[in-house]
């Protein structure tokens, strides 16, 4: 079983990722989307900016019936204030996981009619960010970075310079 540290840890690592890849949005590529009925840039930055929180919101609260309200409350995000927005977003998820006990993480929860130990909805959180990290590293590629690589969707680092 991986400790609320252990998830801690690894969540905040996914944040410095996606933090890396947003840096490199620039204001032509807000308004890309690879098709009409996706979300653009800075739509995905938006989403970005709070359903981590909001996740572990319901999580907290256990259920779901709320959501619509949370997230109108969201904080809007542009392109100057993406890591500010993610900076507090983390420290409000580390701060209610870090309240709840691991007797409480264990409590099975019905969020999305899915009922399961809060601590296994807690992992769809974590599951969120690899997919969004994913999808923003492929709208980045798709806007011609053509030189950013593995090594910043899994390590949050640019490759070496080739000599």
């Amino acid at each position: 079983m991986i400790s609320k540290e252990q998830f801690i840890k690894a969540l905040t690592a996914e944040f410095a990722i996606i933090q890396h890849l947003a840096k490199k949005v620039t204001p032509e590529m807000s308004e890309y989307r690879p098709t009409p009925g996706q979300r653009s840039m800075l739509e995905l930055l938006n989403y970005l900016g709070h359903i981590f929180e909001l996740g572990t919101t319901l999580n907290v609260q256990g259920h779901s019936k709320n959501y619509q309200e949370l997230a109108a409350g969201a904080p809007v995000v542009t392109l100057e204030n993406f890591n500010q927005v993610m900076d507090g977003q983390l420290e409000k998820v580390v701060a209610m996981l870090n309240a709840l006990s691991d007797a409480q993480m264990q409590e099975d929860i019905e969020v999305w009619g899915m009922t399961a130990p809060r601590a296994l909805h807690m992992l769809s959180v974590m599951k969120w960010a690899v997919a969004y990290k994913m999808q923003l590293f492929l709208y980045l590629k798709s806007c011609g970075l053509a030189h950013i690589s593995t090594m910043n969707l899994w390590r949050g680092t640019d490759p070496a310079p080739k000599e």
